[in-house]
């Protein structure tokens, strides 16, 4: 399949709310992914532990695959969050829009090391 997939690793983020509440930054997530001319189906997200104040993994379905977060938001696992963001591009070209999701979440969390980055190419 046509595509681009990113997956990576953020490592002591400075943004630490952003790994405890999704909430926070969710509405311009989604606007960022409308703004690529992207469909988004539907989202869900589960927290470990107190809602807005844990942990947790949360993924958005699109019509052109999806976004996935899980975050590790404390210090013995390095303030981190693991990323994932997947565009088909059967009927467009949406790698541009990848990116900008990609970006919008690095600058988000602002990661002070990135570990395990992969832009893998499906053309």
């Amino acid at each position: 399949m046509k595509g681009l997939h990113i997956i990576s690793d953020f490592l002591e983020c400075e943004n630490n709310k952003y790994l405890l509440n999704h909430s926070l930054f969710f509405d311009n997530l989604i606007q960022t992914i409308k703004d690529s001319e992207m469909t988004v189906f539907s989202h869900s997200v589960h927290y470990f532990g107190e809602p807005h104040n844990s942990a947790y993994t949360g993924v958005i379905v699109l019509g052109e695959s999806h976004v996935s977060i899980h975050t590790f938001p404390d210090e013995k696992e390095h303030y981190a969050v693991t990323i994932d963001v997947y565009t088909c591009s059967l009927t467009k070209d949406n790698g541009q829009g990848c990116i900008r999701i990609y970006e919008y979440l690095k600058s988000l969390y602002s990661p002070k090391h990135i570990q395990n980055e992969n832009f893998i190419r499906r053309y």
